[in-house]
């Protein structure tokens, strides 16, 4: 894939629009998460803590299974993956501290927007009186049990977990799990655009599932399944038009805000 197979930038070629879905440019937004999110593992992992639920926990055992080194290997191989598809897509090495900054300020206003349909879900639907049961304003997309002390709002977890579920649930369901499933469903001779809906769908509930799966997946409640598909066809649009660095940081944040200040 190359800047002209990516959707059309309706200011042309060569704009912020068409900077922000570059990988070299995703992967220079996203570097600083990634730091900060191994470095924090470290910090809990000397603090008896651990964040490592959902997709960076998986992710990490099948590096761990195949014989990759714990330390650093997940960021190692998001950045090898966005490196080899500049390279091979052929897309520009530039990288604006201006498009940067636009990016942190679109993943902050999706977030928002995500945050206001939670408050309207929860004024429709009301609070839940389920014991353990989540009201749709408080789920953060992480996939994190429900009564982790990681999950305290202010707490070092909360911050860590966000960034990780930001990150490696893009990566896995965004980044890998989209475009797979587009393939599938050209290869049983659906037509484009019915493929990039059932690719959209499938993917954003199998993110939804996933949250409820395991040992510490969350009890099932139809409001929170069904906020979290809506989201993740939210941020499957964010990836297509917007690029993967502005999907990952638009779900950190929601994390971040919705499981940190909103859940107090």
């Amino acid at each position: 894939m190359n800047d002209h197979a990516a959707p059309a930038d309706p200011l042309g070629p060569g704009t912020y629009f068409t900077a922000t879905r570059r990988p070299i440019v995703c992967l220079a937004f996203l570097a600083p998460l990634l730091v900060a999110y191994e470095l924090g593992v470290i910090w809990l992992a000397s603090q008896d803590e651990s964040p490592l639920g959902g997709a960076g926990g998986w992710l990490r055992w099948a590096l761990a299974e195949a014989g990759a080194p714990a330390a650093f290997a997940l960021p190692a191989v998001v950045a090898g993956v966005l490196l080899g598809w500049n390279f091979y897509g052929h897309f520009r090495w530039e990288v604006r501290w201006d498009t940067l900054g636009g990016m942190l300020g679109e993943s902050l206003l999706a977030a928002s927007l995500l945050i206001a349909a939670a408050l309207g879900v929860r004024a429709l639907l009301g609070p839940s009186d389920a014991p353990g049961e989540p009201d749709a304003v408080t789920v953060d997309l992480a996939d994190r049990p429900a009564d982790s002390q990681d999950a305290r709002p202010g707490g070092g977890g909360q911050l860590i977990g966000a960034i990780g579920a930001g990150i490696y649930e893009e990566l896995l369901f965004r980044l890998a799990l989209l475009p797979i499933a587009y393939g599938l469903f050209r290869m049983l001779r659906c037509g484009p655009k019915g493929a990039t809906a059932l690719a959209v769908v499938s993917s954003s509930l199998l993110f939804a599932l996933c949250h409820h799966l395991g040992p510490q997946g969350e009890i099932p409640a139809a409001g929170p399944f069904l906020f979290r598909t809506a989201a993740g066809a939210t941020l499957a649009a964010l990836f297509w038009w917007r690029g993967f660095g502005v999907a990952v940081g638009t779900h950190a944040a929601y994390d971040l805000i919705a499981g940190g200040l909103l859940a107090g």
